[in-house]
Order: structure tokens, then sequence, then C-alpha cells
């Protein structure tokens, strides 16, 4: 097997993880880590070491500029926030002639990035995964079944501060998952009016209530409380079937029954992804044009709250 080129853009705590979980795959390897600030890769770079070494990898260069690369690259994995992430794929696509992308989320904090990269991506055959990862655990995978013949589901989710901006796309994904339905009308009419600051800088969150419906009926509610005491739990209804998720202790209980959940961290994840890519050239996440609609579905109701609390006329609703 050649070698392939492989970049991860951002080398933060998400970057460092995806780093870790890369060093494990089964692939000639030349890795490319770049992140703006030394001491990101600092850290990075011993997270990387702590990981056994991998003699399919031929060297991993760590830098602070993107164009310091001058190699074309197989695939690339943009953990950085949200703000530069359409900037980036582009000057990848463009100049480094990459075609398939492992992209974070929050994808693009205005709406006008999602038509760009689209018609970026189309013409140039790219093919890209969006990181919402729950698809890819074999329990979500083995819910979904139950659920997908069993008309519409009732999906609720309740949990303190668990980050309403920046990780209501993993929920609202997988609800989308167990639908079946990528056609969702949002009411964030219960959104908390608070600006937070989010623990990454230049970010903001939120608190509250998003409701969602789709046209065959499935109906969605999730909750992050500013205070709250209890577990958060997902409660999932179908016609014939019930399940009760705990993630923060691995447990499911569907129709009574307790099961154990296969929850990865993302560095034990990140190698199977790029072998699978390799390999298949498919991964069994949700692609970027099936998470597009969510985000941009979602996206509007964050900006008109964000713009009614400030005051402003912003195209950019900064989450992450």
């Amino acid at each position: 097997m050649p070698t392939k080129n492989i970049a991860i853009i951002g080398a933060g705590q998400l970057g460092s993880r995806h780093l870790q979980g890369l060093k494990k795959a089964k692939v000639p390897m030349h890795i490319f880590v770049v992140d703006s600030s030394e001491e990101a890769l600092r850290i990075c770079e011993q997270r990387y070491n702590e990981i056994p070494e991998n003699q399919l990898i031929e060297d991993t260069e760590f830098t602070t500029s993107l164009q310091a690369i001058t190699k074309a690259i197989d695939i690339a994995i943009v953990a950085t926030g949200s703000k530069p992430r359409a900037m980036i794929i582009k000057e990848l696509v463009e100049h480094h002639q990459c075609h398939r992308f492992i992209l974070e989320k929050f994808l693009f904090p205005k709406l006008s990035e999602y038509e760009e990269i689209a018609t970026l991506f189309h013409p140039n055959e790219v093919l890209a995964w969006v990181n919402c990862s729950r698809r890819y655990f074999s329990c979500y995978q083995k819910l979904r079944q139950l659920l997908v013949d069993d008309g519409p589901i009732s999906f609720k989710l309740e949990g303190k501060d668990w980050g309403l901006c920046c990780n209501s796309i993993h929920q609202i994904d997988l609800f989308a998952f167990l639908s079946g339905d990528t056609q969702i009308t949002f009411d964030c009419s219960q959104i908390d009016p608070i600006i937070h600051e989010s623990k990454r800088s230049g970010y903001v969150e939120m608190t509250g209530t998003i409701l969602g419906k789709t046209e065959k009926g499935s109906t969605l509610q999730i909750s992050s409380y500013a205070d709250y005491n209890e577990p958060s739990q997902y409660t999932i209804i179908s016609q014939h079937h019930k399940a009760e998720i705990f993630e923060g202790t691995k447990k499911m209980i569907v129709d009574g029954n307790i099961k154990e959940m296969d929850m990865l961290y993302q560095s034990e994840m990140t190698g199977n992804y790029i072998e699978e890519i390799v390999k298949n050239d498919e991964l069994p996440l949700a692609k970027f044009d099936e998470s597009a609609i969510l985000h941009q579905q979602i996206l509007p109701h964050f900006l008109n709250i964000y713009n009614k609390i400030k005051g402003t006329q912003s195209d950019l609703c900064p989450i992450t």
C-alpha cells in the first residue's frame, strides 16, 4: 500500500486525541499536524509520544503553517474551531489536492459557508464525513434497527450544561439517524435569553430547550439546564419500544433489558476511521451533505437569538 499523507489541522484537545488514534492506524503514513499555537503543538506532541510507536509511520511533522506542507494530502482531519474551518478546507482542496475529509462540528458559523463548501466539494468529487460519532457505535446502530420500522419516535434528552450550541448537533444527528428523518422543524423559543462565554475562547454558549418535529411525526426535545441535579438521560420511545440511555455510566435500558454501551474515546476511533477510508472510501458517519442540512436548519435559530440578545445584525453566530 502506498504511503498516505494525513493532515490534522488543529492541535487542541480534540486534535491531539485524533492524533493519538491516528498513530494506531495500520496504514503507511506521513503525518502532518498544523496549529498556529506552538504551545498547542508541544502538548499535542507529548500526547502523541504517549502512544506506542507505529512502524508504518514514516514521519510526523508539527508545523504552525498550512503552507509549510509541500505534499498533496490524501485525508485531512479538520479539528479547529468553526470560524476558520471553511477557509482551511478551501486551502486544502485548492492547494493540497485533498479530496477526503473528516470534519469536526459545529461545521461553520455562517450560513453562506455551507453553500460555498458544497459548491467546492461537488465538482472536485470530495468526500467528507462529519464526526458526530454516535452513529459509529454499535449500540446506537442496533437501536436504530429496532426503531426504524416502528413508526415515529419521541426523543428526549435532559442534562446539566452539556453545551446546547456546540453539542446540539450531536443530538440532532442522533435523532436524524434513529428516526430516519433529516427534515426537522425547530422551535427554539425555550432557549434562555442569556449568552454565556464558551470554554473555547471567542465562542459563545447557551442553555435551555430545543424542540423539533419531522413531517413523519417524530419529535425532539433536548434540554441543557444551567441548574440540574440528575445525571444526563435520554428517553427514546417508539410505538413498541422504549430506551433509556445513561451515557455517563455506559448503560442503556431497552424494553427493560440493561445493555452495556460501546462508547469509545476519540483516541480509540480515529485510527479505525482512517483504515476504513483507505480500504473502503466509506465511514458510518453522516456525510457532509446530510450533516449540512441539519446544521442549516438549526443555525438560523441560534443566530437569531444571538443577534436579538446582542442587538446586532451579524451573519456569524460564534458557536463551535
